[in-house]
């Protein structure tokens, strides 16, 4: 695999891994994809078994999100390896892994947390990984430490989130552009046409 993406990827995408040493195993894409590539045991024995799962978040109401999930894996990896990592993915993300669970039961009490009285009156607070005067915890990466598109933080931090959260605000207050005006059914002062299948009965 290591041969191929040699071979496949660009010049950046192989300073990201090759030269700073970056396996990212969390991301999202705005607005509602993310991606997560984690490497636990699920197997008797010391060898880990990376998976990858992607998902897309579609919100359905003000309270709920629907959340479809894949498993993906390299088509041309041999089939032992393509079956137990599926099945360390179900053991970590399937609807009854223990990541998973962890996880929804988190959502669930947070959503029903944030409906109370009391869960209304503070601001939600976002600051993990800056200072009191704003200043970052851990400057981002520069170009030479970081050779990938956007910017890089090493540690931990809510960076990623107040990005989406910055993003999604700028596009609501945006100014709503006008919408083209389409005029359906028959045009005014055009007889209508009237259109029949081979019996030359009405269609």
């Amino acid at each position: 695999m290591i041969e191929r993406m040699k071979e496949s990827w660009s010049d950046d995408q192989l300073r990201v891994i090759g030269d700073d040493g970056f396996m990212i195993s969390a991301a999202s894409l705005f607005p509602n994809i993310s991606l997560v590539h984690n490497w636990p045991k699920a197997a008797d024995g010391d060898d880990v078994l990376p998976f990858i799962s992607i998902r897309q978040w579609q919100p359905v109401s003000q309270d709920e999100t629907e959340v479809l999930s894949w498993f993906a894996v390299d088509a041309e990896a041999p089939q032992e390896f393509k079956e137990l990592s599926y099945k360390a993915y179900l053991m970590c993300f399937g609807s009854s892994g223990v990541f998973e669970q962890d996880d929804v039961e988190n959502w669930v009490s947070l959503t029903n947390t944030a409906a109370g009285s009391m869960a209304r009156r503070p601001l939600l607070i976002g600051r993990m990984g800056l200072l009191a005067d704003d200043t970052e915890v851990t400057p981002q990466l520069t170009p030479e430490q970081f050779a990938g598109p956007g910017t890089a933080h090493v540690g931990y931090g809510e960076y990623n989130q107040r990005e989406l959260l910055n993003r999604w605000a700028d596009y609501l207050a945006a100014p709503v552009e006008a919408a083209s005006t389409v005029e359906v059914g028959q045009n005014r002062g055009t007889p209508y046409a009237q259109t029949t299948d081979t019996m030359g009965n009405p269609a």
